[in-house]
């Protein structure tokens, strides 16, 4: 909020991250609305809409580099689909650890999704997208991400996948079902969520959906002496080093852990 550390004396505003979301059109029927739809076509392969011919976002060269990478992961056996069973959330929980781990990061407890999934998902508040990718041998999960959902706005909230399986692009066939379903239903708003200044790769790939970055900020009230210092480079280095080589089970400990005091 703009002018809330000039509001309250000794309240200190400090920049902390970008956070990047779209705009949706009104769900109503009208020229903007089907305007809209026809510049959100999907490959005619990727789902049942048979009238789907392309999908366009942004200017020309965010749309070439979505419909690339949508079209590659059909080619490589890639679909989308909700999970329907606490079991599909437990498989995707072992994703999510193992990007957990990768972005040396302490993941939350796995309590916390249950609860997500027990109280919020019967409301259609919250929705488990999996990715799948089936051959002829065998189907197997290879990402996942759980969208929140509350008043206008869908938010891209967490995200599972093997780095290992990266290639494939099961994040952008994700993101195209979500935000396909997001305007169907009638959002307004779709947030990609925030990127920290180190982790470029993550930046593009959400800057390619025709995103719109903001800043966040933390406020600190008494101001700390340390609130603008982060930790020192080389710490942070070794640290993030150590975490990446833990047992997921460690993790999941640890965070388990942390995550009761925050």
């Amino acid at each position: 909020m703009d002018g809330l550390a000039e509001l309250v004396p000794g309240l200190v505003r400090v920049p902390w991250r970008l956070t990047y979301t779209t705009e949706l059109p009104p769900s109503a029927s009208g020229e903007r609305w089907e305007e809209f739809c026809d510049n959100l076509r999907l490959p005619r392969e990727c789902g049942p809409c048979k009238e789907c011919r392309k999908l366009r976002f942004g200017n020309a060269k965010r749309q070439h580099r979505v419909n690339w990478a949508v079209n590659k992961a059909i080619k490589l056996g890639l679909q989308g689909r909700e999970a329907d069973t606490e079991a599909d959330l437990a498989s995707w929980y072992e994703l999510y650890l193992e990007s957990m781990r990768h972005n040396a990061l302490p993941p939350r407890p796995y309590r916390f999704f249950a609860s997500l999934w027990s109280t919020l998902r019967p409301k259609g508040q919250m929705r488990l997208l999996l990715a799948e990718q089936n051959t002829e041998s065998q189907k197997r999960l290879v990402g996942g991400s759980i969208l929140l959902r509350f008043g206008q706005t869908v938010f891209y909230a967490f995200t599972g996948c093997c780095q290992r399986d990266f290639g494939l692009h099961p994040h952008d066939i994700i993101q195209l079902e979500s935000i396909r379903d997001s305007c169907k239903s009638g959002f307004r708003w779709y947030g990609f969520g925030e990127v920290t200044e180190d982790h470029k790769s993550l930046t593009q790939f959400k800057s390619k959906w025709g995103t719109e970055a903001k800043p966040l900020y933390c406020y600190y009230f008494p101001d700390p002496v340390d609130a603008h210092q982060g930790q020192q480079p080389d710490l942070t280095l070794h640290l993030r080093r150590l975490w990446r080589l833990l047992p997921l089970k460690a993790t999941a400990f640890l965070g388990d852990y942390i995550y009761r005091y925050m």
